[in-house]
């Protein structure tokens, strides 16, 4: 029988294996990574569209503005596919 202040509590899961909290924490973190590069691919693609439409008042080329926001894209890309295996 333990005792109440028993330290060698044996757990109800596996070696290796999480705790159900601990795989609540996982996929909430996992859910919080995938919903920031979501928002960071919208808010870069509205702003690539409102620079879009301000190209003469802009204090350097579209073009540029355009291959700098596909650089940032490709590396969202690429953390998705690392991290969760989505792939564009």
């Amino acid at each position: 029988m333990k005792k109440k202040n028993d330290k060698n509590v044996a757990t109800i899961t596996r070696s290796g294996e999480l705790t159900p909290l601990e795989l609540w924490e996982k996929r909430a973190h996992d859910n919080a990574q995938l919903v920031r590069c979501m928002h960071e691919t919208l808010v870069l693609i509205e702003k690539l569209e409102e620079a879009k439409e301000l190209q003469e008042e802009l204090p350097m080329p579209y073009e540029a503005l355009e291959k700098i926001a596909v650089k940032a894209l490709a590396g969202i890309a690429q953390e998705l596919e690392a991290r969760f295996g989505i792939s564009a």
